[in-house]
């Protein structure tokens, strides 16, 4: 597995923080998808241009735990928001341009 990979929020979806949760809005057909605070915490710093490796040590660290305890729910979650428009993976042509 890559842990290269960086994300972005999809063209049309809005990240909105309340409080430790956080909701994230596609706009074009208005799905919703509420965020517990860890995947608040997840799609922050997945956005904040974070790659899956720094990403899964950041949260470790947060959560005094493990890349590797944690690297498949994290995983996860990216995945079914990529696969749901919420999220988009970066290409490498996409970082730093």
């Amino acid at each position: 597995m890559t842990h290269d990979r960086r994300y972005s929020l999809a063209p049309d979806v809005v990240f909105t923080p309340t409080g430790p949760e956080a909701l994230l809005l596609k706009l074009d057909d208005e799905t919703m998808f509420a965020l517990n605070a860890t995947g608040a915490r997840t799609v922050q710093l997945a956005i904040e241009g974070l790659d899956e490796c720094a990403l899964l040590q950041t949260l470790a660290a947060e959560y005094a735990s493990s890349p590797a305890a944690i690297e498949a729910e994290t995983i996860e979650l990216l995945n079914t928001l990529v696969a749901g428009g919420l999220l988009r993976r970066l290409g490498m042509e996409s970082i730093g341009g």
